[in-house]
């Protein structure tokens, strides 16, 4: 047998109707501070470019020192081709 009399379910009802259940709680806690937004990990560099640059070849690794010496020739000279930069670099076709 199920505890559902009319007097609980009109119970019920009414509690929906005034939506009395289903209100947040308007209440202010006086001693609350909200939490700054606080940084939990550290920014720490821990495999810096040359480390990885060193694990290659030393023929690797001159063409990635080539590659970023061509980088910085193109970031201040837009107006050389790579013929023209790979002369200056010295380095071959």
């Amino acid at each position: 047998m199920t505890d559902s009399s009319p007097s609980k379910t009109s119970e019920v009802l009414r509690a929906v109707q005034n939506n009395s259940f289903a209100t947040p709680a308007n209440y202010f806690q006086s001693g609350y501070k909200s939490q700054e937004k606080v940084s939990v990990m550290e920014t720490k560099i821990l495999v810096f470019e040359q480390d990885i640059i060193n694990t290659y070849s030393k023929k690797d690794q001159f063409s990635c020192q080539k590659y970023f010496e061509y980088l910085k020739l193109i970031e201040g000279n837009t107006f050389l081709g790579y013929k023209k930069c790979t002369k200056i670099l010295g380095v071959k076709q």
